[in-house]
Protein backbone atom coordinates (compact mmCIF):
# COMPACT_ATOMS: atom_id res chain seq x y z
CA UNK A 1 0.00 0.00 0.00
CA UNK A 2 0.94 3.33 -0.46
CA UNK A 3 1.33 6.03 2.19
CA UNK A 4 -1.72 8.15 2.60
CA UNK A 5 0.20 11.53 3.90
CA UNK A 6 3.23 12.35 4.96
CA UNK A 7 3.64 12.29 8.93
CA UNK A 8 6.39 14.64 9.14
CA UNK A 9 7.53 18.21 7.30
CA UNK A 10 10.98 18.52 5.85
CA UNK A 11 13.88 20.22 7.64
CA UNK A 12 13.06 23.53 4.79
CA UNK A 13 9.06 23.14 6.12
CA UNK A 14 10.12 23.57 9.25
CA UNK A 15 12.47 26.50 9.51
CA UNK A 16 9.59 28.23 7.12
CA UNK A 17 7.06 27.55 9.51
CA UNK A 18 9.44 28.70 12.52
CA UNK A 19 10.58 31.87 10.77
CA UNK A 20 6.49 32.75 9.93
CA UNK A 21 6.20 31.93 13.97
CA UNK A 22 9.30 34.16 15.03
CA UNK A 23 8.23 37.08 12.12
CA UNK A 24 4.24 36.87 13.78
CA UNK A 25 5.54 37.04 17.43
CA UNK A 26 7.60 40.39 16.75
CA UNK A 27 5.03 41.73 15.25
CA UNK A 28 2.50 41.61 17.46
CA UNK A 29 5.41 42.53 20.14
CA UNK A 30 5.21 45.70 18.95
CA UNK A 31 1.65 46.20 17.82
CA UNK A 32 1.20 45.16 21.93
CA UNK A 33 3.78 47.99 22.65
CA UNK A 34 2.21 50.69 20.28
CA UNK A 35 -1.16 49.83 21.82
CA UNK A 36 -0.32 49.82 25.17
CA UNK A 37 1.87 53.58 24.81
CA UNK A 38 -1.14 54.89 23.70
CA UNK A 39 -3.34 53.47 25.83
CA UNK A 40 -1.54 54.62 29.31
CA UNK A 41 -2.53 58.48 28.03
CA UNK A 42 -0.31 61.34 27.82
CA UNK A 43 2.55 62.06 30.86
CA UNK A 44 1.60 65.94 32.22
CA UNK A 45 4.42 68.20 32.35
CA UNK A 46 5.64 69.45 35.26
CA UNK A 47 6.65 68.16 38.76
CA UNK A 48 5.82 64.45 38.96
CA UNK A 49 6.05 62.08 42.08
CA UNK A 50 8.29 59.28 42.07
CA UNK A 51 5.70 57.43 43.49
CA UNK A 52 2.67 57.96 42.18
CA UNK A 53 0.38 56.38 39.22
CA UNK A 54 1.90 58.97 36.90
CA UNK A 55 5.34 58.13 37.14
CA UNK A 56 4.63 54.33 37.03
CA UNK A 57 2.56 55.26 33.91
CA UNK A 58 5.37 56.97 32.19
CA UNK A 59 8.35 54.74 33.48
CA UNK A 60 6.07 52.08 31.53
CA UNK A 61 5.89 53.83 28.41
CA UNK A 62 9.65 54.55 28.42
CA UNK A 63 10.56 50.64 28.75
CA UNK A 64 8.07 50.29 26.11
CA UNK A 65 9.23 52.35 23.90
CA UNK A 66 12.97 51.01 24.13
CA UNK A 67 11.67 47.13 23.63
CA UNK A 68 10.24 48.55 20.32
CA UNK A 69 13.90 50.08 19.98
CA UNK A 70 15.89 46.90 20.27
CA UNK A 71 13.46 45.52 17.48
CA UNK A 72 13.30 48.46 15.20
CA UNK A 73 15.88 50.97 15.54
CA UNK A 74 17.65 51.91 12.77
CA UNK A 75 15.31 50.38 10.24
CA UNK A 76 12.96 52.22 8.09
CA UNK A 77 10.14 51.37 10.21
CA UNK A 78 11.44 53.20 13.16
CA UNK A 79 10.44 56.34 12.52
CA UNK A 80 6.87 55.17 11.39
CA UNK A 81 6.59 53.13 14.44
CA UNK A 82 7.77 56.71 16.80
CA UNK A 83 4.83 58.81 14.65
CA UNK A 84 2.24 56.10 15.67
CA UNK A 85 3.30 55.76 18.89
CA UNK A 86 2.92 59.84 19.01
CA UNK A 87 6.32 61.42 18.05
CA UNK A 88 6.44 64.24 15.87
CA UNK A 89 8.90 63.43 13.34
CA UNK A 90 10.11 65.60 10.44
CA UNK A 91 9.99 64.36 6.70
CA UNK A 92 13.52 62.58 6.36
CA UNK A 93 14.59 62.19 9.51
CA UNK A 94 16.99 59.24 10.84
CA UNK A 95 16.61 57.75 14.30
CA UNK A 96 18.69 55.18 15.79
CA UNK A 97 18.34 53.91 19.19
CA UNK A 98 17.02 56.54 22.16
CA UNK A 99 16.67 56.29 25.94
CA UNK A 100 14.42 57.41 28.63
CA UNK A 101 11.82 58.66 25.95
CA UNK A 102 8.49 59.10 25.90
CA UNK A 103 7.22 59.49 22.07
CA UNK A 104 4.51 62.29 22.24
CA UNK A 105 7.14 64.54 24.50
CA UNK A 106 9.03 65.01 21.53
CA UNK A 107 9.10 66.60 18.15
CA UNK A 108 12.15 66.53 15.71
CA UNK A 109 12.64 68.60 12.58
CA UNK A 110 12.90 67.33 9.07
CA UNK A 111 16.04 66.31 7.62
CA UNK A 112 17.99 65.42 11.70
CA UNK A 113 19.66 62.59 12.01
CA UNK A 114 19.99 60.53 15.68
CA UNK A 115 23.35 58.14 16.19
CA UNK A 116 22.90 55.16 18.23
CA UNK A 117 22.13 55.66 22.24
CA UNK A 118 20.69 59.41 22.67
CA UNK A 119 19.06 60.18 25.94
CA UNK A 120 16.03 62.11 24.57
CA UNK A 121 13.25 63.79 26.70
CA UNK A 122 14.55 62.39 30.34
CA UNK A 123 13.29 64.48 33.22
CA UNK A 124 15.41 66.15 35.82
CA UNK A 125 14.87 64.00 39.10
CA UNK A 126 15.01 66.30 42.44
CA UNK A 127 14.31 64.88 46.07
CA UNK A 128 10.60 62.92 45.57
CA UNK A 129 9.84 63.91 42.27
CA UNK A 130 10.90 64.10 38.50
CA UNK A 131 10.71 67.51 36.22
CA UNK A 132 8.90 66.16 32.89
CA UNK A 133 9.12 68.65 29.84
CA UNK A 134 9.00 68.15 26.06
CA UNK A 135 12.47 68.13 23.56
CA UNK A 136 11.86 69.69 20.33
CA UNK A 137 14.89 69.77 17.90
CA UNK A 138 15.03 71.93 14.94
CA UNK A 139 15.25 70.79 11.20
CA UNK A 140 18.33 69.62 9.95
CA UNK A 141 19.93 68.36 13.06
CA UNK A 142 22.65 66.08 13.75
CA UNK A 143 23.08 64.41 17.15
CA UNK A 144 26.28 62.15 17.52
CA UNK A 145 25.99 59.38 19.80
CA UNK A 146 25.36 58.81 23.35
CA UNK A 147 24.50 62.62 23.59
CA UNK A 148 22.00 64.02 26.35
CA UNK A 149 19.11 66.04 25.26
CA UNK A 150 17.04 66.36 28.44
CA UNK A 151 13.47 67.04 28.81
CA UNK A 152 13.17 71.10 27.83
CA UNK A 153 15.78 71.25 24.95
CA UNK A 154 14.61 73.48 22.10
CA UNK A 155 17.13 73.37 19.67
CA UNK A 156 16.58 75.69 16.74
CA UNK A 157 17.93 74.37 12.89
CA UNK A 158 20.95 73.01 12.11
CA UNK A 159 22.40 71.90 15.18
CA UNK A 160 25.25 69.84 15.32
CA UNK A 161 25.39 68.07 19.19
CA UNK A 162 28.73 65.92 19.38
CA UNK A 163 28.93 62.03 20.52
CA UNK A 164 28.35 61.90 24.62
CA UNK A 165 27.72 65.93 24.29
CA UNK A 166 25.11 67.34 26.05
CA UNK A 167 22.66 69.77 24.76
CA UNK A 168 23.25 73.62 25.03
Amino acid sequence: GGQSGRAFLTSTEVRCELAFVVVGLGLFDLLFRLVAIRALGRTPPGRIPHHSGAWLRRELRVDLLEGAGRLLSGTMFWPVWLRAAGMRIGDGSEVSSIHECVPDEVAIGAGCFFADGVYLGAPRHEPGHAVCAGARLGAATFVGNHAVLPGGTNLPDEMLIGISTPAP
